[in-house]
């Protein structure tokens, strides 16, 4: 295992350069797990810091149901009545930015977007983009997560150069709590892991497309293991998918070439678990085959606990990541061979 830097306690200046200041109140508006993706493992991970340095906040989650209520007049009224100082807008939609908007005739907040990945601002919606401008135009900080999710916001707002800092989302999850987490293992996947070596993993919030290619990359994962289940018969492969939703069809399509091929026990579906950092101490390689990213915070946890780390050049990835031409089955074949032979 290697925990290098993880008892370190992230610093106030961390806060402050995400534009979080003591004595300001909050609104975090943002997804909060379950299920587990980079929003919300950022923010799981963010409300203990910002306690620890007395931040007075409180979080509207769009995806749940709040004290105030989901909908547009929940937050608008949140926001009227409580006089944020300051407004943190981690998951924008149009409903969302709606109630922003026409509470600042009355409450005026700071506002910081965190940008966590390339479509963060990609919307076809005229009206979504029209009331976006209107936002952003007064905007305090955007928090870009890569080179690549700040270009994608330049592309189509070039004006907001001077607004746009790269930061980060990672913070350290808590590492006294790998026991416990551990002992949350289903049985199947104990079992799973006893019977197969090397073990491979990979993770999706969501089976996600766009132009109709799989953005997470499922589809090349299972082309790989079935490329590599002759010479590695005993190899298997995790798939950690944060939650289900109505492309359950392509799920069963892809499950479907591997039952044809009698490869279905080499491959595990773990749905909606929590505390995916504890796994990759049980894994050998974590593979992030993603047509495009944001920071992959899942990348940081693999590499902290020892988990060698297979990823696709889309973006520029963190130090210790095996790089592989995007979308490159035979790329990622030949790297993910090179590295198999280790553990022979």
């Amino acid at each position: 295992m290697a925990y290098s830097g993880l008892n370190e306690k992230p610093s106030l200046d961390l806060l402050e350069a995400w534009g979080y200041l003591k004595n300001s109140s909050c609104l975090i508006l943002g997804t909060l797990p379950p299920p587990a993706g980079g929003v919300s493992t950022h923010l799981s991970r963010l409300l203990p810091l910002l306690d620890s340095e007395n931040i007075t906040y409180e979080v509207f989650d769009p995806n749940k149901k709040n004290k105030t209520g989901r909908n547009f007049w929940g937050l608008f009224l949140s926001l009227v009545k409580n006089k944020f100082s300051q407004i943190h807008i981690h998951s924008p939609s149009f409903k969302t930015l709606s109630a922003i908007f026409l509470a600042r005739i009355f409450v005026k907040s700071e506002l910081y977007f965190f940008a966590h990945n390339p479509i963060f601002f990609k919307n076809e919606g005229y009206l979504f983009n029209k009331l976006l401008d209107a936002i952003v135009a007064r905007v305090q900080q955007i928090n870009a997560v890569s080179e690549m999710a700040k270009l994608a916001i330049l592309e189509d707002r070039p004006f907001l150069e001077n607004k746009i800092f790269m930061h980060s989302s990672f913070l350290p999850p808590d590492i006294s709590s790998i026991q416990t987490i551990k002992k949350t293992y289903p049985d199947s996947l104990i079992e799973f892991l006893e019977e197969h070596h090397p073990i491979l993993i990979f993770n999706a919030y969501r089976l996600h497309f766009k132009d109709e290619i799989d953005v997470y990359g499922l589809d090349l994962c299972i082309e790989l293991l079935i490329r590599l289940s002759e010479r590695h018969p005993e190899l298997g492969l995790i798939f950690a998918l944060g939650k289900r939703n109505p492309r359950s069809d392509y799920l069963n399509s892809q499950l479907k070439r591997l039952q044809d091929r009698n490869l279905i026990s080499q491959f595990h579906l773990l749905d909606n678990f929590q505390g995916l950092w504890a796994l990759f101490d049980d894994c050998d390689i974590m593979i992030r085959p993603t047509l495009y990213d944001g920071y992959g915070i899942s990348v940081s946890e693999a590499l902290i606990m020892g988990c060698k780390v297979i990823a696709s050049d889309c973006i520029k990835r963190q130090e210790g990541c095996i790089i592989f031409e995007n979308r490159n089955i035979d790329d990622l074949e030949k790297v993910t061979l090179s590295l198999l032979s280790e553990f022979n």
